[in-house]
């Protein structure tokens, strides 16, 4: 091992440049020794990725931990792979067309993590005869790589992976061989995150716009059909994707049920910045900081979000305007069928709910029946489908 660079940075932490044969990366050791050491994944290129690497060694030398971080195979300087690049662009292909990924993801992922892991070891092998590297080691960054090391490396006694990346099956089937403890870190403010998408499938398939179009498309009036109001269609795609949850779709997913209600604040913030931009003086950052901070959106959605509030007016409140009259409406619903009940609680059948949702079983009220009605109309705007659902 050959240091190249030294430098101090805040609170005395020592980062030191060094490369090991081919390999170059960035050692970071607290003022105390010796320390623990944390091996540092990244997704590859040293020099782009310093900022956030140098940030997460600085935070772990607060608790006393050294830190190291490696150029990944391919990356960076390092020579590049044609067959990586071809995977790479398979992949991009493959994602853009909706194609199955898998046997790409074995033919870019497997290969560097074959590459990478025996790099980490010896990388490992070095840093422990330093005088301030002491054990235990712990492993944090990639799932794919994490996975193996916690698997063939004795000398890692806990592990934190990131969500995020693609992880080929032949390693999903290895990590049941891992026993030490581990951190699982859910990106959950990524859109294309598994339990993302199958809620945006809810929102946009079935029982949402998708279902919902069918029924509409079948009504008679020409009028209802040429003149959808956006609120009853947004509406009901929030509204209907809270009552999948509370019928206990994956139930058994806590996760879920986060992002499912980070999903939920996305529909309060669209309205937020609506009113915000065009009937106040809200600014881009103030927009920015609001989706990104409160809402938990990534940045360049958040960017998109900004471009397509300006671009529109009313549309962006939909969303949570709609789904508030759906709620409303069922609510109602649910007290009048109650008072009719023989139950004899009556209308106080029907709890207040803490947020939207949540209101059990209620005397009379039956989910199929009111769901088919509210959609049996067409789109109309809500208030004339509460006259024809309640007499208004």
């Amino acid at each position: 091992m050959h240091f190249t660079s030294e430098q101090r940075l805040d609170d005395g932490v020592l980062e030191r440049g060094f490369t090991l044969g081919e390999i170059p990366g960035v050692l970071w050791t607290p003022t105390s020794a010796p320390a623990p050491l944390i091996l540092v994944g990244h997704p590859g290129g040293l020099l782009q990725m310093y900022p956030r690497l140098a940030g997460r060694a600085l935070h772990m030398a607060e608790y006393g931990f050294a830190s190291v971080a490696i150029e990944l195979p391919g990356s960076g300087d390092r020579p590049r792979s044609a067959a990586a690049e071809q995977a790479r662009a398979d992949l991009r292909r493959a994602l853009e067309v909706g194609e199955p990924v898998d046997e790409i993801v074995d033919a870019l992922v497997l290969p560097l993590v074959e590459k990478a892991v025996p790099e980490w070891q010896t990388t490992l092998d070095a840093l422990l005869t330093l005088p301030e590297i002491g054990g235990p080691v712990g492993y944090s960054g990639m799932t794919a790589i994490g996975i193996r090391l916690a698997v063939v490396e004795p000398r890692i006694s806990a592990a934190g992976f990131f969500a995020g990346g693609f992880v080929p099956s032949a390693l999903r089937e290895e990590a049941r061989q891992v026993t030490i403890p581990l951190l699982f870190l859910l990106q959950w403010d990524d859109e294309g995150n598994d339990r993302q998408l199958a809620l945006t499938t809810i929102h946009e398939g079935t029982p949402g716009h998708y279902l919902q179009l069918v029924y509409s498309n079948r009504c008679p009036s020409v009028v209802r059909a040429v003149f959808g109001s956006g609120v009853f269609v947004e509406g009901w795609a929030v509204y209907v994707t809270q009552v999948m949850m509370d019928m206990g779709f994956h139930a058994d997913d806590p996760a879920l049920l986060l992002i499912h209600w980070k999903f939920y604040l996305r529909a309060i913030t669209n309205a937020m910045i609506d009113v915000g931009i065009h009937a106040g003086s809200m600014t881009e950052d103030e927009a920015m900081e609001l989706m990104v901070k409160g809402g938990f959106q990534e940045e360049s959605e958040a960017r998109k979000k900004w471009d397509r509030a300006r671009l529109t007016s009313t549309q962006l409140s939909t969303y949570f305007v709609g789904s508030m009259e759906m709620w409303n409406l069922e609510k109602e619903r649910r007290h009048r069928l109650a008072a009719a009940s023989r139950d004899p609680r009556r209308a106080s059948a029907v709890p207040e709910p803490r947020l939207v949702g949540g209101f059990g079983k209620t005397p009379g009220f039956s989910y199929k029946e009111h769901l088919e009605a509210v959609i049996a109309h067409g789109s109309p705007p809500i208030p004339l489908i509460r006259r024809i659902l309640l007499g208004e």
